[in-house]
């Protein structure tokens, strides 16, 4: 003990320096801020891709209605809508018709030609005319969907009556790449 009290004595300079530095990063980290970061990401011009930010607080608009029309307007004549290319839809949609068009493609022809039943149409060779018909609507049809969905189906979302948006640009995002 004695020898940590002496120690202390002749360094006391240190020792002094030592505890104002400590006490000095504590008050520090006591007086520091405890708010929250901004915690998104975001570029200049590319679509928010998080939920809504909304204020936890209310606030007024202290503005007429004339100047909230002219807002609103000079906003739709800006407005960029993005719409997001879903590559599964896609192949999901093309699968299905595949299927459902050779089923209902026998039925059809069930019901028309009079034949009996489905595997007497499949094995048949009196039907040779009727595979390469349906052969070729088959890929006929599903060239065009597929070009279809190559450019895109867009469904345009609901929007107040009284407002209607002129869109000049629309975006498709396809991963993360905005085209």
């Amino acid at each position: 003990m004695l020898r940590i009290y002496s120690r202390i004595r002749t360094n006391y300079k240190f020792f002094g320096t030592l505890v104002l530095y400590v006490i000095a990063f504590v008050l520090m980290a006591i007086m520091m801020p405890r708010e929250r970061k901004f915690t998104y990401k975001f570029q200049i011009g590319s679509p928010w891709q998080y939920a809504d930010y909304t204020a936890r607080f209310r606030f007024p608009i202290h503005k007429t209605g004339s100047e909230l029309k002219a807002e609103r307007d000079s906003a739709l004549a800006d407005l960029k809508s993005y719409f997001t290319y879903d590559a599964y839809q896609v192949s999901q949609q093309l699968k299905d018709f595949r299927d459902n068009f050779d089923n209902e493609w026998v039925n059809y022809s069930l019901k028309v030609f009079n034949i009996s039943s489905a595997e007497t149409y499949n094995q048949a060779g009196n039907y040779r005319d009727l595979h390469k018909l349906q052969k070729y609507y088959s890929d006929l049809i599903y060239s065009l969907l597929e070009k279809i969905y190559q450019r895109g189906i867009v469904e345009m979302p609901e929007t107040d009556n009284s407002v209607t948006p002129i869109t000049k640009t629309i975006v498709l995002v396809r991963g993360n790449i905005a085209e």
